[in-house]
């Protein structure tokens, strides 16, 4: 008897480094990869990213250009690529570093990614994830030299997602292009077993305990909630941010909270990939991003049963329903201030918020999730 033809899947992303998306395409990979009819390949565009050792083995793992140093001529030949990526159609880039033939093909992220996919020949299929609003954070128009150019490319695919409804507003209102919404899949059981680890380097103090967990880029906005817990300090309120994640803006990070004395409340506790343990133990989970397409991380507090404070960014609503598991201040911050300030002022607001935390943590299904995947991009 003949073996079955197994379908090859091809997803291709900038980086595996810490980011929600790389985070959440390992995840939908070692998930997927357990349907033994199924064939699957991550490749990066740049081979880096914590997230690589996270990969299931079955999965085969490519990268498009090997390592590239991290010292100012590592820098400078990245951008060098990038510029010349930029400036190449999408036909051009996928004949020349995509070698191996698949039946699906995802680009899992916007910019290089989906430009170079979108150069597969017209008999592949081919679909796109969007994270993030394009509107309010712009950045995939890097990777083209025109949006026209971009909007082409998007045509070219059989179909596109966006990982919130906010998100596919703004896609279809800046493209033109029809979209549809998956949410990030989340495994709900597995969130809660790493909460249950045990901990030994929680911070505590005489007021709130808050965590937050994210990149330390410009985008999570933690410049600003640095200030903002500045300004609360010098009201005389008590209390301690666990900071975990790592980024570009490590430094500068530090060096603010070093330069207003703030080292006793805040502490920045790097990357871990059980930070589950530590939001389960605090009294807030808060996020101060400036943009977000579906944070999930603040839907992983939520699964927690932990309140959360958040400015107001895409795709929060839609993690929050009706919840009433958290506040959405205004995406600023005196936003951040006066929530804060509100909650430390009136304790019993977290009492009220953590039950519809519990309440809302039941909606979250990592099956389901990856059964819309999987019925999306044609494979059952």
């Amino acid at each position: 008897m003949a073996v079955p033809k197994k379908i090859k899947i091809l997803f291709l992303i900038g980086t595996l480094n810490g980011g929600g998306a790389e985070r959440i395409l390992v995840k939908v990979v070692n998930e997927i990869c357990k349907k033994s009819n199924l064939d699957i390949t991550v490749e990066t565009v740049f081979d880096e990213g914590i997230y690589q050792e996270k990969i299931d083995k079955r999965i085969h793992q490519k990268t498009i250009f090997s390592k590239i140093s991290k010292t100012s001529f590592g820098k400078l030949k990245k951008r060098l690529i990038l510029y010349l990526l930029c400036l190449m159609p999408g036909g051009w880039l996928y004949h020349l570093f995509i070698r191996n033939k698949y039946d699906i093909e995802v680009a899992f992220i916007e910019g290089i990614a989906s430009k170079i996919i979108s150069g597969a020949d017209a008999s592949q299929r081919k679909y796109a994830w969007v994270h993030t609003n394009p509107i309010l954070h712009p950045y995939s128009t890097k990777a083209y030299v025109t949006l026209p150019h971009e909007r082409r490319c998007y045509q070219k695919f059989d179909g596109i997602f966006c990982v919130s409804g906010d998100v596919r507003v703004a896609f279809e209102e800046k493209y033109g292009i029809k979209a549809a919404v998956l949410y990030n899949p989340i495994d709900r059981d597995e969130i809660i077993k790493k909460s249950k680890s045990p901990t030994e380097d929680i911070k505590y103090t005489k007021g709130i305990r808050m965590v937050t967990v994210g990149r330390l880029v410009e985008q999570k906005g933690y410049a600003r909630l640095i200030k903002a817990l500045v300004s609360l300090k010098a009201e005389g309120y008590d209390f301690s941010l666990q900071i975990f994640g790592d980024g570009i803006l490590k430094n500068d990070l530090m060096a603010l909270v070093r330069a207003n004395h703030m080292e006793g409340n805040i502490f920045f506790e790097g990357f871990t990939d059980n930070p589950y343990k530590y939001i389960k133990n605090a009294d807030l989970f808060v996020c101060s991003s400036i943009t977000e397409g579906f944070s999930t991380a603040v839907a992983e507090a939520v699964i927690l049963g932990i309140p959360v404070l958040t400015t107001d960014c895409t795709g929060m609503r839609e993690i929050f329903g009706d919840s009433g598991c958290g506040m959405i201040v205004d995406n600023s911050e005196i936003g951040l201030i006066n929530g804060l300030r509100r909650i430390m002022n009136s304790p019993e607001i977290l009492t009220d918020m953590k039950k519809g935390s519990l309440r809302r943590s039941k909606d979250f299904s990592l099956r389901k999730s990856i059964h819309q995947i999987l019925s999306a991009i044609q494979v059952e």
